[in-house]
């Protein structure tokens, strides 16, 4: 694909700078986890226990350098690994993997089988508030593995219980309550934070 054509198949908020071939770097390696880079961008993988991970992501000028007021405590020191291949490295505990795509920066949780959970569907798409538009400033999209129910995301007048194929507007609008926390029948939940640079 030419860098023309990869300009014009990107999403709209994107500057034309953000090649769909960007590739991403350790950046760091500490006692509890890992930070990557990718084309100005950063993320960083914390794990909390054997079965929790934090994901952080940002710009460095955009990262908060204060204390999150949604997340308390500190990490338990756990002992975890990284080891890499062509595609992907991989950050495994005793109960669950990580997978970090070399060339997207995808995300993906995998159980302590191997088996995929939950992942980033298109990381080049994310929106983290830079350009507000008809789907809002903030948007991640996620691939959900295997056979599974999803529920959460507040208190919506949708009449739609399991969230499977739906998009979840979280917004607060007379009684449409977006409380961005989702749990699934496979036995993991997730709390996403956005917090305002």
């Amino acid at each position: 694909m030419t860098a023309a054509a990869q300009a014009q198949a990107q999403a709209p908020w994107q500057p034309p700078s953000t090649s769909l071939s960007s590739s991403v770097a350790v950046e760091s390696k500490t006692a509890t986890g890992a930070t990557f880079r990718r084309s100005g961008t950063s993320f960083t993988i914390t794990f909390w226990n054997d079965r929790t991970v934090h994901i952080t992501s940002g710009t460095s000028a955009s990262k908060s350098a204060g204390r999150d007021l949604a997340i308390v405590g500190v990490p338990k020191l756990i002992r975890w690994s990284m080891s890499e291949n062509d595609s992907r490295f991989l950050l495994t505990t005793s109960a669950m993997q990580i997978t970090v795509d070399k060339k997207s920066g995808a995300v993906a949780m995998l159980g302590e089988d191997g088996a995929p959970i939950i992942a980033e569907s298109d990381p080049l798409t994310q929106k983290m508030g830079s350009t507000p538009d008809l789907d809002g400033a903030v948007q991640q999209r996620f691939r959900l593995e295997g056979s599974q129910g999803i529920y959460g995301l507040g208190q919506h007048q949708t009449g739609v219980l399991d969230l499977i194929g739906t998009t979840t507007r979280l917004q607060q609008a007379n009684t449409d309550v977006g409380v961005p926390v989702l749990v699934s029948t496979r036995g993991y939940g997730l709390f996403w934070n956005w917090e305002r640079g």
